[in-house]
């Protein structure tokens, strides 16, 4: 393999073309590998014209900064439109939740979260009755980590007079 070879070339640019759209599919469309990807495609074509390897490499530079430059607005919008704490048990963050099994001050009660039961915990070491409605702050493996919202009057320990 020699590098000042147009073949040698052909084939790395090929390669390098291929391997910077696998890296670009794997960090989720972020587009900073796809101008590369274009980049590396320009030169493949220029070395299969028969181009010096230098000119070739003045093509991937040039054709790579120029599409950055122009993807980098869309990236930007794509990036703020994708809320990424919606995905998997994450989503669950912030929403509200109704006790179903008292949660004790040490340990795990049970919640009602849309029509599904989870387990959970108090978030702030509080006992938090059956009825109670609770805002879900976190989420560790199966079991939620809550917060008190309001907790039904029945639960609430008497005031003495």
């Amino acid at each position: 393999m020699h590098l000042g070879s147009s073949d040698t070339w052909r084939v790395l640019w090929v390669v390098a073309a291929g391997v910077f759209v696998v890296a670009e599919l794997l960090h989720r469309l972020r587009l900073w590998m796809l101008p590369l990807a274009l980049g590396a495609g320009a030169a493949a074509g220029m070395a299969f014209s028969g181009v010096a390897v230098s000119l070739a490499w003045v093509v991937f530079v040039a054709v790579s900064l120029v599409t950055l430059a122009a993807l980098r607005p869309l990236a930007k919008r794509l990036a703020l439109s994708v809320p990424l704490t919606d995905v998997g048990a994450a989503r669950w963050t912030g929403r509200h939740a109704r006790v179903e099994v008292a949660i004790p001050s040490a340990g795990d009660g049970w919640v009602r979260l849309g029509r599904e039961r989870w387990r959970a915990e108090s978030g702030l070491g509080l006992a938090i009755p059956v009825g109670s409605t609770v805002l879900v702050t976190g989420v560790t493996g199966t079991c939620l980590t809550v917060l008190p919202i309001d907790v039904p009057e029945n639960a609430l320990p008497e005031q003495g007079v």
